[in-house]
């Protein structure tokens, strides 16, 4: 990457869109991702990973919590990660990050609508969730490849 302005204000706008996807990702986590079939009162993601802590066994509680524990850990270490540290060394750290939200969400939201299908109904918010993360992901991809630097010629 040139230091020119253009590059550098470049980065800067394509940092601060995926920022603002991640926090957007937060508010989708509480929106309604399914309705139960009991009462049809409808689910968030955070009580849809508790329903399946509670209606599972073994297997689905690790799951669960593997889905539940990090459903806000993520956007906060991104965003700290984003603003703390070097930029080529954070976004590949967030990337990373980004991909295990990413893996994560689609496995537990399938897995969920499959294994829960007699307690929950999920919605096509499942989808969304998992499509706006592979934009974010996609977004800290193209923010790590504008941030790299020839080595230097000695």
């Amino acid at each position: 990457m040139s230091n020119s302005r253009y590059d550098i204000q470049n980065l800067k706008v394509t940092q601060w869109a995926a920022l603002i996807v991640q926090a957007a990702l937060a508010v989708l986590f509480l929106l309604p991702a399914g309705t139960t079939l009991d009462g049809s009162a409808p689910v968030n993601s955070i009580q849809m990973g508790l329903l399946y802590l509670r209606y599972g066994d073994l297997m689905h509680f690790i799951g669960g919590l593997l889905y539940c524990a990090p459903l806000f850990v993520i956007p906060v270490a991104v965003w700290l990660v984003t603003l703390l540290r070097k930029p080529r060394a954070n976004y590949g750290i967030c990337m990373a990050l980004c991909a295990w939200e990413t893996i994560s969400s689609s496995i537990f939201y399938t897995t969920a609508a499959h294994r829960m299908s007699a307690v929950l109904v999920a919605n096509f918010l499942c989808y969304v969730v998992v499509f706006v993360e592979i934009i974010d992901l996609a977004l800290f991809t193209r923010a790590f490849l504008t941030a790299w630097q020839p080595p230097k010629r000695k």
